[in-house]
């Protein structure tokens, strides 16, 4: 019964590409092409991936439980199979992919913002990506990401160039496995990857500390060393998740939004950017410390973390994967930043000087057609010797209903609360029309209350993304 159901499955609809957006998400024309499957296998709104494409993503880019023939695309071997007898004696057998391993992702939009110097533009060609990725034998699996044009413009740094590229080891419990490169750590309450609305990141995931001199955001990627396992549900549903990592931390310059808080701390910032190039900074770290995070996902009901209790899914053809399904979540981030103390009358710089902490708690849950994503953040930063203690609340909030499979409604709320600062709030809506399984049309918008005539409460100032404005934007992938 299973067997048949899984081949079922995997036959349904057209053969899609699974991926468009912007900032690509770990879903390539490559796993479609392997097994010939539709992107709503994986994805029930893309980017967003559902309980199959989860699943799909902690199985090392593999499907579940997969039968052989299910390979539609098979990989090219390497060693004959009779060595795994042979070892140590002879190499572990393995294969790499036996078709291309990528794709390409552009994008177009039209911007519409009543308050910038130029209130509507076209801009043609925004952003072009190439993406890689494949399983290599039966344990490790790659995935990489090139930005050809980003914003309009084409990256000259190294670094924002080749913002992901990491490689995988998954044990075939799958209960330990380990990520090794550059990748974006599971300690965020969203994803930056796989986010639905695009038009601007989540809060949680941009702003840093002003006042402490620290740009350290939770998103998009770190360097290191992450380590992570599954473990499916009594039944086979729901199911747990955990991970840990050891990362460089992120330097980004100057915090998004130092110049809204005055002279001084945009002084104060300016002069801790001096020391540390005067004092020496590698391309990746500008201190010797390195950050770590813990966290947890428990998922009640619904699918198992690994695919399990498929069967038991509600999935009609031509319709996306439905699970329903509660899931709670935590994570725990430490690091050291840079800073600038007070000693013997003096201001120096201290590479460590600033330990802070990064706290979240999360929520999703699906039911019938409505997906809901709810999380709360706390940010502190404490400055050695008792010289700063700041702290930022940050919360969200993002429903999204699905109307028919090709056309989804979207509504994010976020609020940042600091200790050292005025509130603010930001409302973003979103639709999408899939017009074809790799086309899709979106339309969204940011409300943001900015005061024309209270410079205090012109959150513009902060970042730019809190400017109420409105684009049409198209994606394309082949």
């Amino acid at each position: 019964m299973r067997r048949s159901f899984r081949h079922w499955l995997f036959s349904i609809g057209l053969l899609g590409i699974p991926w468009f957006g912007s900032t690509p998400a770990e879903a390539i024309p490559a796993f479609a092409r392997k097994y010939q499957t539709s992107c709503f296998t994986c994805h029930s709104v893309f980017p967003v991936l559902n309980s199959f494409g989860k699943a799909f993503k902690a199985s090392g880019y593999r499907i579940p439980n997969a039968d052989p023939d299910m390979i539609k695309d098979p990989p090219v071997t390497i060693g004959a199979p009779a060595w795994k007898v042979m070892f140590p004696n002879a190499v572990w057998p393995s294969d790499i992919p036996g078709g291309s391993v990528t794709a390409f992702w552009l994008t177009s939009q039209f911007l519409v913002n009543p308050s910038a110097p130029i209130t509507n533009e076209f801009d043609g060609l925004n952003e072009l990506y190439i993406l890689g990725g494949g399983t290599l034998g039966e344990s490790f699996s790659f995935f990489m990401e090139l930005e050809i044009i980003d914003r309009g413009t084409v990256p000259t740094e190294f670094g924002k160039a080749l913002p992901r590229a990491f490689v995988q080891y998954n044990h075939p419990s799958h209960k330990f496995n380990v990520t090794y490169g550059l990748f974006e750590p599971r300690a965020v309450l969203a994803s930056s990857r796989l986010r639905f609305i695009r038009i601007g990141d989540y809060l949680s995931n941009r702003y840093g500390v002003p006042p402490a001199g620290n740009s350290f955001s939770l998103s998009p990627n770190q360097r290191g060393l992450e380590l992570w396992g599954h473990l499916e549900g009594p039944g086979g549903k729901g199911g747990l998740e955990w991970f840990g990592g050891i990362v460089n931390g992120r330097d980004a310059g100057i915090p998004q939004g130092a110049d809204a808080y005055g002279p001084q701390v945009q002084q104060r910032n300016e002069r801790l950017q001096l020391l540390l190039d005067e004092a020496g900074r590698s391309d990746f770290e500008n201190n010797s410390s390195k950050d770590f995070y813990v966290g947890a996902n428990y998922k009640f009901a619904g699918m198992g973390v690994l695919g399990g209790s498929i069967s038991d899914i509600t999935l009609e053809p031509h319709q996306v994967l439905k699970d329903q399904f509660l899931a709670l979540g935590f994570f725990f981030y430490r690091g050291k930043a840079p800073a600038l103390v007070g000693e013997a009358g003096h201001e120096v710089l201290a590479r460590s000087g600033n330990t802070f902490h990064r706290l979240g708690a999360r929520l999703e849950t699906s039911f019938g057609k409505t997906d809901l994503l709810g999380g709360v953040q706390w940010n502190r930063d404490r400055i050695r010797g008792g010289q700063g203690l700041f702290t930022e609340v940050i919360s969200l909030v993002e429903a999204r209903y699905t109307l028919y499979p090709w056309l989804i409604a979207a509504v994010r709320y976020e609020n940042l609360n600091p200790n050292f600062g005025i509130a603010f709030n930001r409302t973003t809506l979103h639709g999408s029309i899939l017009a074809r399984a790799n086309v899709r049309l979106a339309l969204e918008g940011v409300l943001s209350r900015n005061s024309q005539t209270d410079p205090i409460r012109d959150f513009r100032r902060y970042d730019s993304e809190n400017d109420s404005r409105f684009r049409v934007r198209l994606d394309f992938s082949f």
